[in-house]
């Protein structure tokens, strides 16, 4: 409900601002104020605001970004979510093969710096992922390097978890040194949310976009 929406995203931007400062040479201590219409419901044991904010919390600090090199237990489930996505295929063989080619360029790119995949888990269960790619497509191929592959599994859909790996594949990126992310989608008003900039038409019907880092 809208509450927990909120609890949500105020718990999640008080631990955001919590990791920012404890790694500050001069660590600062977070405090996050908290206004409650309603005190009963969160100072009694079994008040229902109490245990939603302690549900939403204890769900929040279980979950964390990692980077796919440091855990490549998850490049199988990732290769075939990808392909079940993206991919165009006819039999359950093409299918298989497309993910077993997928899983050979996965741990072929884990050195590349103009690559990186980025995983968000929940108690190590894959919430979703995110990526760098160095080219993405036939066309602007000088253009490197390029946002791709947003998904976030559908169970976990509408919660906000899209801009966690949005958040961190930008600071992943402007972390390595570049001023710039291109990327490139069909979808209309979305990505302009994150801070995307229209470029131009793509020949397969997409637009092209970039974004400052």
């Amino acid at each position: 409900a809208y509450q927990e929406a909120m609890m949500r995203m105020a718990i999640r931007r008080h631990l955001e601002v919590e990791e920012q400062n404890f790694n500050r040479e001069d660590k600062i201590k977070t405090l996050a104020l908290f206004f409650i219409d309603d005190i009963s419901a969160y100072r009694n044991e079994n008040g229902a605001l109490r245990r939603s904010f302690e549900k939403i919390l204890k769900a929040e600090i279980n979950k964390k970004i990692e980077g796919l090199k440091e855990k490549q237990e998850y490049i199988e489930e990732i290769a075939r979510l990808s392909k079940l996505e993206w991919a165009e295929y006819n039999t359950e063989e093409e299918l298989n093969k497309k993910i077993d080619e997928t899983i050979k360029k996965i741990k072929n790119n884990l050195d590349n710096r103009n690559y990186c995949k980025l995983i968000l888990l929940d108690n190590n269960n894959l919430v979703g992922f995110i990526s760098i790619f160095p080219t993405d497509g036939d066309e602007y191929q000088e253009l490197t390097p390029w946002y791709a592959t947003m998904y976030v599994k559908k169970e976990y859909r509408g919660k906000g978890y899209s801009k966690i790996l949005n958040d961190a594949i930008l600071k992943e990126a402007k972390q390595r040194g570049f001023k710039k992310i291109y990327l490139k989608s069909e979808l209309k008003n979305y990505y302009e949310k994150f801070g995307a900039k229209y470029m131009s038409d793509l020949k397969n019907g997409e637009k092209l976009y970039y974004i400052d880092l």
